[in-house]
């Protein structure tokens, strides 16, 4: 949001009062369209796309939408970059996880995998590649 926003937002569903940016095919573009906008909650001439997260993000400080849905690693960073904007709500739209395949069985590759997943995660290595790659 920018800093002059005086709405309410507690929940996602608040944004469906609102011209609301997102980033095309992601999740909060899913679920945007398969909830707020299915259910006519929000119109979809005020549900707007963008090619890039900082897009959209550019268009909320300029004051042509009023809130932008994304995850929260880029958010926080084009938001503290750009300045002038806030975060205001921060929670899950999905309750499922990213899954990774493996052939069954192979407990080896599993445990290798989940201890990867773990170095990078407590290393920062996985927020530092969101912010290069989604914040740009």
């Amino acid at each position: 949001m920018a800093d002059t926003f005086t709405g309410s937002i507690v929940n996602p569903e608040d944004v469906a009062n609102y011209k609301v940016g997102v980033q095309t095919g992601t999740t909060q573009d899913g679920w945007l369209t398969d909830t707020l906008v299915a259910d006519g909650a929000l119109l979809e001439e005020n549900l707007f796309r963008y090619d890039r997260v900082d897009q959209a993000m550019v268009d909320l400080k300029n004051g042509r939408i009023d809130v932008m849905m994304s995850d929260y690693v880029p958010a926080q960073a084009l938001a503290a970059q750009l300045g002038g904007l806030k975060i205001v709500y921060h929670g899950v739209l999905s309750s499922g996880p990213v899954n990774i395949v493996i052939p069954e069985g192979d407990k080896e590759l599993q445990r290798a995998i989940n201890d990867i997943i773990k170095q990078l995660q407590d290393e920062g290595f996985i927020d530092a590649l969101a912010v290069k790659y989604f914040a740009q």
